[in-house]
């Protein structure tokens, strides 16, 4: 199948399939940051490379997942992932995950600073290319 920008493009039971792996890349975040609060400084970057490096492999191969999550790529350039951005994303992950469930396209969710706060929130929807 053809990867494409457009969310039709792939089944949704693909993107189920995809949402699931980048939860579990997201999770491995969070367990690397456990790790290095228990004195693993080593095995924790190195599941963080790991997970970033898979998180952008997801991303080339799967165009949809910067449609649905807009900010992941900056999550990854700057590493706001490694901080908080992972459980941003992770939850947001789980609403676009249940919209596949339940049979719609996804919901979009929007992964953006709040004003002011410098902590990242779900929210909005995505316009479609060319809209607003």
């Amino acid at each position: 199948m053809e990867r494409s920008g457009d969310l039709s493009a792939e089944m949704p039971g693909e993107k189920r399939g995809i949402l699931n792996l980048l939860i579990r890349h997201l999770e491995a975040i969070g367990s690397a940051n456990d790790a290095e609060d228990h004195g693993y400084t080593v095995e924790a970057q190195r599941m963080r490379d790991d997970a970033c490096m898979a998180i952008r492999d997801l991303m080339a191969e799967h165009a949809f997942l910067a449609e649905l999550f807009p900010k992941l790529q900056w999550e990854l350039d700057t590493r706001h992932i490694l901080g908080f951005g992972w459980a941003e994303l992770h939850d947001a992950a789980h609403v676009n995950l249940k919209a596949f469930a339940d049979g719609q396209s996804g919901s979009n969710v929007l992964h953006e600073h709040s004003p002011g706060s410098g902590m990242p929130q779900a929210g909005g929807s995505l316009p479609h290319a060319g809209g607003n």
